[in-house]
Order: C-alpha cells, then sequence, then structure tokens
C-alpha cells in the first residue's frame, strides 16, 4: 500500500499528527463508490407492455446509473515519488470538510483537522486543484 511507503506518514515528519487517520477515513469515503451495484446486462432486453416486472428493473438500473453519474467520485492518489499526492474530485475546505467541486456540497464534515490542514499546507500540498479545470 503507497500509504505506507509514502514519506508523509513517516515518525520524521513534523505536524502531520493525525495523516494516517486522514487517510483511512478518506479510504472508507471512497470505497462507498465501489460498493455501489454494478449495472446488470438486462438492459439490453426488450420490453413488452404485458412483462411489469422487466420494465421496473429496467427503470431501477437506470435510476442507479444516472445517480452514480451525477454524484462525487472523491480520490487520493499517493505519487510515485513517495512524497506528494493529487487529490481527485475533491478539495478540503479551510475547516477540514471534504467538498465537492462541482456542486460546493459537503460530502463530510471535518474530515482533517485544522493542525493537519496547516501541515500539509506547510508541505505545499494544494487543497484547491480542480482535476476538470487542467488541460487534458
Amino acid at each position: 500500500m503507497q500509504l505506507m511507503r509514502s514519506i508523509l506518514t513517516g515518525p520524521n515528519v513534523l505536524n502531520l499528527d493525525g495523516f494516517r487517520s486522514f487517510v483511512v477515513r478518506f479510504m472508507i469515503q471512497m470505497s462507498r463508490d465501489f460498493a455501489t451495484p454494478s449495472l446488470t446486462e438486462e438492459n439490453t432486453v426488450f420490453f413488452t407492455e404485458d412483462n411489469a416486472e422487466l420494465e421496473r428493473r429496467e427503470i431501477e438500473q437506470f435510476q442507479l446509473r444516472r445517480s452514480w453519474e451525477s454524484s462525487p467520485h472523491p480520490y487520493l492518489f499517493f505519487n510515485q515519488d513517495h512524497i506528494t499526492m493529487t487529490f481527485l474530485g475533491f478539495y478540503i475546505n479551510s475547516v477540514g470538510d471534504l467538498v465537492d467541486p462541482q456542486k460546493g456540497q459537503i460530502l463530510e464534515r471535518r474530515l482533517m483537522s485544522k493542525p493537519l490542514r496547516n501541515g500539509l499546507k506547510a508541505q505545499r500540498v494544494d487543497f484547491k486543484t480542480n482535476m476538470d479545470d487542467l488541460k487534458k
């Protein structure tokens, strides 16, 4: 696991108390993405008016897909240099809330402590880059 090899979690790093805890809590938030049920292939079946159950399942699958597509998907990547990390699909506001950059919606309150945020800011971690705005 990249977290275990990251210099940011080492014993000699100052002002990053709670970093591991933040990452674990964030991983729980990220895992919700992977816990979303998969879409089935039933959406390719031709439905007739007399088959209400199959039609109901098709509508459920469509609603699930729309819900997933319109939901935020926050990810935290530890870069190969073992020093830097990339926040993707979220930012951390000044009070430590996890925020969806598209809607400005708070996904989880106080995910990061203020001292940890200040310590990471001193390490020049960028909390507000919106990856969707970067050139591809």
